[in-house]
């Protein structure tokens, strides 16, 4: 039979209906000790599972070192690899014997359960769902180190160029991608980098090319001479085309395996031109010349050498040296050695560079005794071109969106020199026509010409990126690169300061000279890059 509190409102079940005979007497006072030992138990049940519902909501689990792979670790995960914490929620119920509850308080000591859910307090907000171009930048939770799951590379699939964020099922991020088949998936296995360049170039150096006095020491003798008394040297000693200049290259590749181990890739990438110019006569400096030693002694008697001078002559002169840089390589890449966050490729191929100086020196003058305009024009030309075979490693490590990329090449082969003297000068006497004369000042018949040669070259090229993920497919990135050339032909070595000016009227009496020589130098390179990268 039931019978009704009224003090408390709670029905209870009568202890002497649990015997199934009603005739059964039985204290009232062992009836209550048994519901009161029968809440403490269910409070304390309650509070021991309140309590590791808050427990677990508030670490992260993660699994010994030593795991074995048979458990969980046997499934991707990690040692060491961490879990995301998520919203723990806790489904209401009632105590076993809290039966019902009409009207007034309830005992001392109970608090009526919620019939909804609640989240338990120490739980995160329950995640959004994350859009696949966002970038996860939180703990990961599974990478790809599964054994056997793809028949190509025996893996579950490395990671996405370099490691790419995955979303499964739930909406979070894992590392590392699935094998998908190679048809269907060739414009993910493309990238592209495009990137603007500011580099420095190692620019050439010339010897003495024009020397000025004041106009009180003007001296015809020690004028051409850049040792002479009371003579400066005004251009000389000195490099030209060697200051900051912008370019770009681009690369582009593509993986040969679903799982990205073997793929190939292609860069090109050219600088603008850099260019010197000098000009004189500038400020005090009013008498100007070009340095010579005339081998034949005739120098005293002509105008040649002399730009500006008192009574003489008066002119002007422009020397202007220019240089360009070029280089297209075709890599083989291979994966070597790849973990949870990082990678290490071996590259091999091709490598082309093309170098590109001129030096050009003319003057425009007048001779004042007889008022003809005579221009002059010394052109020094040289192109080199570097093929070879290279090898390489590339090693790329991750942290969360931050990329790091270190890069080591060597490429050895041949480096073509060719070489152009060139010269003229054209002469204007006023009522006469106008001549002109296959050899300027220091490009003469004796120098002048095409030359070709070929020498034994090293280019190492060294680099560091950093990049950063914008979104899961564009990344910025910021970085420095180093070439060495060890073999180049320079236009300023071309250069031969002794002359035997015979040979502008007829053939050459002594000496020939200027002589056309080769000098081989070294080239290095260097400076930051901006780019984008782009995975498809």
């Amino acid at each position: 039979m039931v019978r009704r509190q009224r003090r408390d409102r709670v029905a209870v079940m009568d202890p002497r209906s649990l015997s199934g005979k009603g005739s059964a007497t039985w204290p009232r006072w062992v009836g209550t000790v048994l519901v009161g030992a029968v809440g403490l138990v269910a409070m304390a049940v309650d509070g021991h599972a309140q309590t590791r519902h808050e427990a677990a909501a508030s670490r992260q689990v993660a699994p010994s070192a030593g795991a074995s792979r048979s458990g969980w670790h046997a499934k991707g995960r990690r040692p060491g690899a961490e879990l995301v914490s998520g919203p723990v929620l806790a489904p209401a119920k009632a105590a076993s014997w809290q039966v019902a509850a009409e009207e007034g308080e309830l005992p001392e000591g109970i608090e009526p359960q919620p019939a909804e859910p609640v989240l338990q307090p120490g739980a995160a907000e329950p995640a959004d769902e994350l859009h696949p171009d966002h970038v996860y930048d939180g703990p990961v939770l599974l990478e790809s180190d599964l054994s056997g799951a793809c028949d190509q590379c025996g893996d579950a699939g490395p990671m996405d160029e370099p490691w790419g964020m995955w979303p499964d099922y739930s909406g979070a991020y894992v590392a590392g991608g699935p094998c998908y088949p190679l048809l269907g998936t060739m414009l993910r296995n493309l990238w592209v980098r495009t990137e603007y360049l500011l580099w420095w170039t190692e620019g050439f150096q010339v010897g003495p090319l024009a020397t000025g006095q004041l106009a009180e020491n003007a001296n015809r003798t020690e004028l051409l001479n850049p040792e002479g008394a009371n003579t400066t040297v005004l251009l000389g000693h000195t490099w030209l085309a060697g200051g900051a200049r912008s370019g770009g290259r681009i690369r582009f590749g593509t993986w040969l395996d679903p799982c990205r181990q073997v793929g190939i890739e292609a860069s090109y990438m050219g600088l603008g031109h850099d260019v010197s110019r000098f000009g004189a006569p500038y400020g005090e400096i009013s008498v100007v010349g070009r340095p010579l030693f005339d081998v034949a002694g005739v120098a005293g008697q002509s105008l040649a050498g002399l730009v500006a001078f008192p009574d003489l002559v008066s002119g002007s002169m422009l020397v202007t040296g220019t240089t360009t840089f070029q280089g297209v390589e075709v890599l083989y890449r291979r994966l070597l050695v790849e973990g949870s966050s990082h990678r290490i490729d071996f590259l091999a191929g091709w490598r082309f560079n093309r170098l590109d100086d001129e030096l050009s020196i003319s003057e425009s003058k007048m001779d004042l005794e007889s008022e003809s305009t005579i221009r002059v024009v010394d052109q020094f030309v040289t192109e080199n071109q570097f093929h070879g075979a290279e090898l390489g490693i590339e090693a790329q490590m991750r942290r969360g969106c931050w990329t790091l990329e270190l890069l080591g090449k060597l490429a050895l082969g041949n480096s073509h020199w060719r070489a152009t003297v060139d010269g003229s000068t054209v002469t204007t006497i006023p009522g006469q026509s106008t001549t002109t004369t296959a050899a300027g000042l220091l490009a003469q018949p004796s120098n002048m010409g095409t030359f070709e040669e070929n020498e034994f070259a090293v280019v190492p090229e060294l680099g560091v990126m950093i990049g950063y993920d914008l979104t899961r497919r564009l990344r910025a990135t910021f970085g420095w690169s180093f070439i060495y050339w060890s073999r180049v032909a320079r236009p300023g070595d071309l250069v031969d300061l002794d002359v035997n000016l015979t040979q502008v009227d007829s053939g050459v009496e002594g000496l020939s000279r200027p002589e056309f020589r080769w000098v081989g130098t070294d080239l290095w390179i260097q400076g930051l890059n901006f780019g984008l990268d782009w995975r498809f």
